[in-house]
């Protein structure tokens, strides 16, 4: 009976149901789409859900025609209307995909571009990698940055940068006061350069701290609109 709309929105409409009322839904779907709708809820609904559809009520022609009833009411006759965040959620997708090694990455948005072409742009509006950084991160958030990251890691990511990202280490240092970028190469030249299982860790957990500073509104990632030619 939801057919005609896209996941995304049938799990939106479920949230707002009771836990009781999404699991006599879901009973009569099939197994692939009630599994993906389930993946959509909030993890507190999610358990919930399951709780219901673990010791469901008998089944009941009367309850279930209500339901779909309800349903095709609410939610299949209403209008179809613009989804505010579905931007955020797709560049929310794109953020996770950043975080994915290249050739996983590059996989997943084949597959998203064969099956969802029209979602491309969203999520390559939130996706971005360290070489991405000088064109993305306003040089006025740099200070910022270095304000909220600990000094321990903060000169291993550094280390790692001069050596394997030098134009992003040179715009970080650009961009901030000439005291501090001494004193920070100063310190680099007595930092050891970490091992490749700590580079690349230590490149996750700074992308996954600048989505964390940007969610929480202290810098601002954009990727520039092309230039009309």
């Amino acid at each position: 009976m939801f057919a005609i709309r896209e996941p995304g929105q049938i799990a939106k409409y479920l949230s707002g149901l009771t836990p009781n009322i999404v699991g006599l839904i879901l009973r009569n779907l099939d197994a692939t789409l009630c599994s993906e709708l389930i993946c959509l809820l909030d993890e507190g609904q999610q358990s919930k859900v399951l709780s219901e559809m673990v010791d469901p009520p008998p089944a009941s022609y009367e309850i279930d025609a209500v339901i779909a009833r309800m349903v095709r009411m609410e939610f299949l006759l209403a209008p179809e209307e613009e989804d505010e965040d579905d931007d955020a959620q797709l560049q929310g997708v794109g953020e996770i995909l950043s975080l994915m090694p290249n050739d996983r990455r590059s996989s997943l948005m084949d597959h998203v571009s064969s099956r969802h072409a029209e979602k491309v742009e969203g999520i390559q509006k939130g996706m971005f990698e360290l070489t991405d950084i000088p064109v993305m991160l306003n040089r006025n958030y740099v200070p910022v940055l270095f304000k909220e990251l600990n000094q321990e890691f903060l000169l291993d990511l550094m280390k790692v940068l001069e050596s394997e990202y030098k134009p992003v280490f040179d715009y970080f240092l650009d961009n901030i006061s000439n005291r501090m970028a001494d004193g920070m190469r100063t310190e680099l030249e007595m930092t050891k350069t970490p091992n490749a299982e700590a580079t690349e860790q230590l490149q996750k957990d700074f992308l996954m701290k600048m989505m964390e500073m940007k969610r929480d509104g202290l810098i601002v990632l954009e990727r520039p609109e092309p230039e009309e030619e």
